[in-house]
């Protein structure tokens, strides 16, 4: 019987179905780098909407100003 079979450890690096067995590290430093993106993506969807409100400002003044409403 095969030490994994006997639920012992295998020098193989492939899990139960053959792909690699995931490093739990490489799975936690992962997760963290996703964290970082997903923050950082935030900040800049907040960045754009202000950016995308100053120029809705702005466009509005200059039509009122154009229209002789300012």
């Amino acid at each position: 019987m095969k030490p994994t079979e006997q639920g012992g450890a295998s020098a193989s690096p492939l899990g139960p179905v053959g792909r690699l067995a995931p490093n739990p590290a490489r799975v936690v430093a992962d997760a963290a780098r996703h964290a970082a993106l997903i923050a950082h993506a935030r900040a800049c969807r907040a960045e754009a909407d202000d950016l995308l409100a100053e120029a809705i400002a702005a466009e509005s003044a200059a039509c009122a100003i154009r229209e002789g409403r300012a």
